[in-house]
């Protein structure tokens, strides 16, 4: 089994380069760095039975991403457009969202603890280490666990040939 993991950066113009990629590649499944949760969602959008509007609404209305999801809708967009093209290039092509959904809710509010630290800093000068280390500690627990399970995932599914689009953690896995 060979798993070409496609690692860069979580931006759209990185994203706008990995699905340019991926019309050269020769895979049988693809594994996209989005939710387990929005893998109906985007086969749907594949095989059109979804528009990709309509896939972010239900996004929205179902909050399968953290909001606000204009972050997550901007940055990946270029790679959901550009999935139906690559199923009609590649038949039988097997898609799959491999990333753990409690980790986008966990990395959420870690994000908002430390806005939060970070104000209070500022407002009183001063820090408390301890705190700082807590939250830290947290989201380096969660992001292991996160990856254990998208390891598990990814080695459970992965066929004999397929691509891994992932963030710069990529080399973990």
């Amino acid at each position: 089994m060979a798993i070409e993991i496609l690692a860069a950066p979580n931006l759209r113009t990185s994203y706008v380069k990995i699905a340019e990629r991926l019309k050269g590649l020769d895979y049988d499944a693809l594994f996209l760095n989005f939710p387990e949760n929005l893998e109906p969602l985007v086969r749907d959008l594949v095989e059109k039975r979804l528009s990709y509007g309509a896939l972010i609404e239900e996004v929205r209305e179902r909050k399968l991403v953290p909001e606000p999801i204009n972050g997550w809708r901007y940055t990946a967009e270029p790679l959901l457009k550009s999935l139906t093209g690559a199923k009609l290039h590649k038949s039988g092509l097997e898609l799959r969202c491999y990333k753990d959904v409690n980790h986008n809710t966990v990395s959420a509010s870690i994000a908002g603890k430390i806005a939060l630290l970070t104000f209070r800093a500022h407002i009183t000068g001063k820090v408390n280490v301890e705190d700082w280390k807590r939250i830290f500690r947290k989201g380096i627990d969660c992001e292991r666990e996160a990856l254990k399970r998208e390891v598990h995932s990814i080695d459970e599914k992965a066929g004999h040939g397929c691509s891994c689009v992932s963030g710069l953690g990529g080399e973990n896995l």
